[in-house]
């Protein structure tokens, strides 16, 4: 349910079924508000409490996909604009700021965005596509309950 007050602040409340393990665990609420105060995040679910909670804003953006894999081989893959053939390189990110600059082989180049584009192994860790809460609980009774996700965001004004 959403409660929306005046000066630009909701308050948001989500009720999820869950099947909790017994001991410390690791959940994540993904698609909650981008404007989240974590702060005022609260929990609820018989036999459960929140160890730890972390807001992980770090929003999957091509430029920020570059910049966490600073040191990560990549496939740099280009086209022929005449043929339409692709080559594939392998391609170490050395820097990206302002511009990528990649190490192939034994020569430094500079990537832009014409005629070149950059195939990543996996997804750096701490990217996310959404907005996503990840909470640690501690669970002593194990089961199928109801989990009660409340917090304050802005944006909804």
């Amino acid at each position: 349910s959403l409660t929306i007050y005046n000066n630009d602040l909701a308050l948001v409340q989500d009720v999820r079924q869950m099947n909790l393990p017994t001991g410390r665990t690791r959940q994540e609420f993904p698609d909650v508000s981008a404007t989240i105060r974590p702060e005022t995040v609260t929990l609820n679910a018989s036999g459960t409490g929140i160890v730890e909670q972390n807001f992980d804003y770090d929003l999957l953006t091509p430029e920020k996909l570059m910049d966490k894999a600073v040191g990560q081989t990549v496939t740099v893959v280009r086209t022929n604009p005449a043929t339409g053939a692709e080559t594939r390189e392998a391609a170490t990110i050395l820097a990206n700021n302002g511009g990528t600059v990649v190490r192939i082989g034994d020569r430094i180049e500079v990537l832009n965005q014409y005629g070149a584009r950059v195939i990543f192994p996996s997804l750096p860790a701490g990217l996310r596509a959404r907005p996503t809460l990840s909470v640690t609980l501690d669970t002593t009774t194990p089961g199928a309950r109801p989990v009660s996700l409340s917090y304050l965001s802005r944006g909804f004004g």
